[in-house]
């Protein structure tokens, strides 16, 4: 008795380790699709970051109050040349978003 139930809970356990396996698998491949989609996009700008020069950067940090779109593509950049980005204060967010680019 003891048996059939243990093996019970063991196919109950294999079937649901199926399914999680089978929605990874499909989660994967999505993921592997949108890496996909976005290779010749990450190239460009990899290139177009290669133009971008020590001058231009400190021509940026001139500035004395950008606006919040030109900090947050002065961050990226920084970031995508593997430089520090100083963290800035709360009250430099917007209230709103001028082009919300995610909905």
């Amino acid at each position: 008795m003891k048996a059939e139930i243990k093996k019970g809970d063991v196919v109950q356990a294999k079937n649901v380790l199926a399914e999680q396996t089978q929605m990874i698998q499909h989660e994967r491949e999505s993921c592997q699709n949108e890496l996909v989609a976005a290779e010749p996009a990450v190239k460009d700008a990899e290139k177009a970051l290669q133009s971008v020069s020590n001058k231009d950067i400190i021509s940026l940090r001139s500035y004395k109050n950008p606006s919040y779109v030109v900090k947050l593509v002065f961050d990226a950049v920084l970031l995508l040349m593997n430089r520090p980005v100083r963290p800035g204060a709360p009250s430099s967010l917007p209230t709103t978003v001028v082009c919300n680019a995610w909905s």
